[in-house]
Formats: C-alpha cells, structure tokens, sequence
C-alpha cells in the first residue's frame, strides 16, 4: 500500500495529534506576519487604557486616588477641591499618561498622541467652566496636537490656557519653545518678556529671557489692577496655521498641574525604580520642569 494510503490508516487519535500540530505550526509561522501587517492602533490594542501602578508615581496624586482608593477620605478632598471635573478625571489621568508614554517612547506616535487629544476633549466637554483643572487639559491637549503637526489647533488650545490662567509657567515655556523650534526668536522673547511680567521670578523665564537677546533690567511686573488679557490670546489663529510644526518635546512640558491649585497636600509618591525622584522639588510630578 501505498504511503499516501497509509496515512488515512492512522488510528484515529494519531491522526487527531497530527491535525493539532499542523495548526499549531502554522499559527506560529503566521502568526508574525499578521503582526507585521497591523496598523500601530490595532499593535497596541493590548496597551491598558489605565496607567500601571508604578505610571501613576508619574502622575499628580488625585489620579492614583482615583484609581485605586475610591471612596476613602483622599477621595472626597480631591472631589472638593476639582469639583465637578472630579467625576470624569480618570480620562484626564489616561491621556496624560499617553503623553509621558509617547514622552519616553516617541514610537506609534499618532496613536498615543491621538489617544492624549481624544481624553483631553472628552475632558474640556465634562469639565464645569471656571475649573482649575481646565487650563492644564488645554495644555496637554496643545502640547500633543503640536506634535501631531497640528500646529493651528495645537496653539489655539494652549492660547486657550493661558487665557484661563496667565501665570501658568508651563504654558508660556510651551509657546516660547514653539517659535524657538521654529527660530523665530523675536516672537519667543516677545512671550518671554510677556512672560516674566506674569512671573518675574521664574528662573526659567529669565534665562530663556537672556538667551533670546532681552536685556536687563527685567520687564516689570504687572500690577493685579493693571494685567491685561495675556498677549497670546490675541494671536490670530489664521497665521499661526501658516506656521509649520515642530516635532520636538518643548522644554518645559509639565503633565501635571500646577500645585498652586492643589490645597490638598499629598506626601510625594515613592519612587519604586530607586532611580531619582520625577521632578523637581517644588512639583515632584513635573516630569520637564525646568524650575
């Protein structure tokens, strides 16, 4: 007999074996390439939406409380302090933590980024006006909207920012790092200058200052009566979109909020790495912070 016939005399349970193992084989060959063909959205589709226990030492602390500690006593001062916008904060936490993703791996670009503009737009639909946490959802939505070279939409939000907080160190080191990124220097010390009138005291704005070619002494501060809209606000957006993108990480990028808007103190989270502390002294969840 032949032994092509001979095959089909298997015993029954042999030629069970000998299936399963022929699929098995030709899952791990295919398997690959299937892989290979994917878009970077369905490659990460196994990416957990929520940040992993140790991404959230990365993020302010009303995230690991929201996350992890519902209903204890850090939870309802959280509440109290961001109101309304409390409620809906675990989509701010999750594209933020996109960001510091894309931040430290720059790969799949367009969907972490994308990830970061689609939270922060959810965020700007459910957060009540007036909330402190507003301007700094602008911010990081402008910040990923840049570097997606979305440069109009990407200015207009952080332009939005710093008209809801003028002294927001962050958002005025992200314009300027804009127009240094592009060499336009005038326009960068313009907003520096405009800058340390908000913040005279921000090292980070002095030297940027300095570097553009601003001369001492320092622009004066202005007087609370006196502080006008800030000058970005008044940016016409039709020309900013002539302006091209810029693909770098600005100096200054900060994923948290500012801690002046945070009455309730949380001890600084642990670094379980060992390696140095995120941030800086005055805002341990800063992970850019230039002061």
């Amino acid at each position: 007999m032949g032994a092509t016939n001979k095959r089909f005399l298997l015993h029954p349970m042999k030629r069970q074996i000998h299936t399963v193992h022929l699929r098995y084989c030709a899952v791990l060959h295919i398997f690959p390439l299937v892989m290979l063909l994917l878009t970077p959205k369905q490659a990460l589709a196994l990416d957990p939406w929520q940040p992993t226990a140790l991404e959230l030492n990365s993020l302010p602390p009303f995230c690991r409380t929201k996350f992890e500690n519902q209903g204890s006593a850090a939870e309802k001062a959280w509440s109290q302090t961001l109101g309304g916008a409390y409620g809906h904060v675990h989509h701010y936490c999750a594209g933020l933590n996109f960001l510091n993703r894309y931040y430290r791996d720059p790969s799949n670009a367009k969907y972490k980024l994308g990830k970061v503009v689609g939270e922060m737009g959810y965020m700007t639909d459910k957060t009540p006006a007036g909330s402190i946490l507003l301007p700094d959802i602008y911010l990081t939505s402008g910040k990923a909207l840049i570097l997606l070279k979305r440069p109009q939409e990407g200015m207009t939000a952080i332009l939005k920012a710093l008209e809801l907080n003028p002294k927001s160190l962050q958002a005025h080191l992200a314009i300027i790092e804009y127009y240094r990124g592009l060499n336009v220097k005038n326009k960068a010390l313009d907003y520096a200058r405009d800058g340390l009138r908000y913040l005279p005291n921000s090292k980070a704005l002095q030297r940027i200052y300095g570097e553009m070619g601003g001369t001492q002494p320092y622009p004066d501060p202005y007087e609370k009566k006196e502080a006008p809209s800030p000058q970005a606000s008044k940016i016409s957006a039709q020309a900013e979109a002539e302006l091209p993108a810029v693909t770098q990480v600005p100096a200054g990028d900060s994923p948290a909020p500012s801690n002046n808007n945070q009455s309730v103190k949380e001890p600084v989270p642990n670094n379980p790495s060992g390696s140095t502390p995120i941030g800086s002294p005055t805002n341990p969840w800063c992970r850019f912070c230039t002061e």
